[in-house]
């Protein structure tokens, strides 16, 4: 057979059926090998197979005869087609007998099979080391506009340019003329495809064949004609007549699946459990398929608050609404790609409000050391405010306040700013608490003793309608040392009495 040259400098690429350009070439029926056993002077008919300008085989009958190894095996010439099978798409296994009969019948073709999960561009790579003379590379795997899905990896613009070097090596296993023909469907079917097949053309020096609508059944829309090509190309179509009448798939990339995703329900301030869903993929292995979560209420759920997790076919998603912000549903699409395709499931998240405590919003509170005997001192409240512990829904509250423990009237007592005493359990306005004093009991010291008061609010959901913040400080009074205490006083005694003097004596 002639093998013109690969390159036509000036050419541009032709979208054509393939069929224009293949020459006659002689197929064995699969159910020839059964007759090659009647011996070595056996003559039989062959198929010849003709694709014609629309796309469709004619058959005539070639007369062949054929040689028997000893021990009644066919002989098999070095293989100069190579076919690679990505075991993903529909019934590969049918495809793969369908070439080991051909290969039996006579066929020059060796027959690799891609394993789901493998590197199907390492494999090529692999598998044409050291070669020379391969006339003809067929790759059957799922495809996409731009993309021959080979295994795991993609072949696409993306990766020709990352492995261009590593692709490039694929030239110096071809022949001259060698053809690359892609089966998967719509590989041509826009521009990324004719940029991906003309990059690969340019890189292996091969002439490219691919598809610029369904590859498969008939019946399913699909046909066998690869119809386009970046130059001559020659290779008889890898799939036998018999086996396209009864294929009954299409080669094309299926999208992922995703499990349905409940609606979810959280309290404010609080994150959901792990919420557990599936992927799959018929083509890409779960563990290389991309997952991504996006959220329809930033304000709600940022896209930080989405943590997703799991690995395989088994993920989760956790989520964790802004700090004080409820309401709802907010709208949670997940998705999942295989690099092609991307399918999305939605669900509601729905944040029920939570009433927070108040919050201390201006002034401090701290302990207080008098001396005894000191003038009414002030508690150092008079900047104290205070406000809701949430977010806007708890803008109206109006807190009250309580006084919840005073020191012992031994010690002393808190003064407010109004000149009431505090008592334990009474309730009393923010401004009496801000003028706060205590004073102390004459000539005592020690403690320390608590003043402590409570800011309720008016609102809430989950606990009854209230919540408290609960504030105290310390009152130590310090002893100090009195001078002695006394009055004059005129003491009557006998001329030359003893007299022994008493405290008494001292007034």
């Amino acid at each position: 057979m002639h093998w013109p040259s690969r390159l036509h400098p000036g050419r541009k690429p032709r979208v054509l059926p393939v069929a224009q350009m293949v020459e006659p070439r002689i197929l064995y029926p699969a159910d020839l090998a059964a007759g090659l056993a009647l011996g070595s002077s056996y003559v039989g008919y062959a198929e010849t197979r003709i694709l014609s300008s629309e796309g469709e085989y004619a058959t005539a009958s070639a007369e062949l005869a054929y040689g028997l190894a000893d021990g009644g095996a066919a002989v098999v010439k070095t293989a100069t087609e190579l076919a690679f099978v990505d075991v993903s798409v529909s019934d590969a296994g049918g495809l793969i007998q369908d070439l080991q009969a051909q290969q039996a019948a006579g066929r020059p073709v060796e027959i690799v099979r891609i394993e789901a999960g493998e590197d199907g561009i390492a494999r090529l790579t692999e598998t044409l080391a050291g070669r020379t003379g391969i006339a003809a590379v067929h790759v059957l795997g799922h495809g996409a506009d731009g993309v021959a899905q080979v295994g795991s990896a993609r072949l696409d613009a993306a990766t020709l340019a990352d492995r261009a070097a590593e692709i490039a090596h694929w030239g110096a296993a071809l022949a001259g003329g060698a053809d690359f023909l892609l089966y998967g469907c719509d590989v041509v079917a826009g521009p990324l495809g004719l940029q991906m097949t003309g990059t690969l053309a340019a890189l292996t020096g091969a002439d490219v064949a691919a598809s610029t609508d369904l590859t498969g059944a008939g019946n399913r829309g699909g046909n066998w004609v690869l119809e386009y090509q970046t130059g001559r190309v020659e290779a008889t179509v890898a799939i036998s007549l018999a086996e396209q009448a009864v294929y009954a798939g299409v080669f094309a990339n299926t999208a992922p699946t995703i499990s349905v995703i409940s609606d979810q329900t959280t309290p404010e301030d609080t994150s959901t459990t792990a919420i557990s869903f599936t992927i799959g993929d018929a083509e890409t292995p779960a563990a290389s398929l991309v997952v991504t979560a996006t959220s329809s209420n930033a304000s709600i759920l940022a896209a930080g608050g989405i943590l997703l997790g799991g690995s395989g076919a088994n993920r989760t998603v956790t989520l964790t609404p802004v700090a004080n912000a409820n309401g709802g549903p907010v709208t949670v699409t997940v998705s999942v790609s295989d690099g092609t395709l991307l399918t999305s499931t939605s669900f509601g998240l729905t944040v029920t409000p939570v009433n927070d405590a108040p919050v201390r919003a201006a002034g401090i509170v701290s302990d207080l050391t008098v001396l005894e005997d000191a003038p009414a001192t002030s508690l150092g409240l008079g900047t104290l405010a205070y406000g809701p512990g949430g977010g806007a829904d708890e803008a109206s509250q109006t807190p009250s306040y309580t006084v919840t423990a005073v020191p012992a009237a031994a010690l002393g007592k808190v003064v407010l700013a109004d000149g009431t005493v505090a008592v334990a359990g009474g309730g009393y306005t923010l401004a009496q608490i801000q003028g706060a004093k205590f004073t102390g009991t004459p000539n005592a010291n020690g403690g320390p003793a608590t003043f402590a008061w409570q800011v309720k609010d008016n609102g809430g959901v989950l606990n009854g309608g209230v919540d408290t913040l609960s504030e105290s400080l310390a009152i130590a009074v310090t002893t100090v040392n009195d001078a002695p205490a006394g009055a004059n006083k005129t003491l009557t005694t006998l001329e030359d009495t003893p007299h022994t003097l008493a405290i008494s004596d001292f007034g």
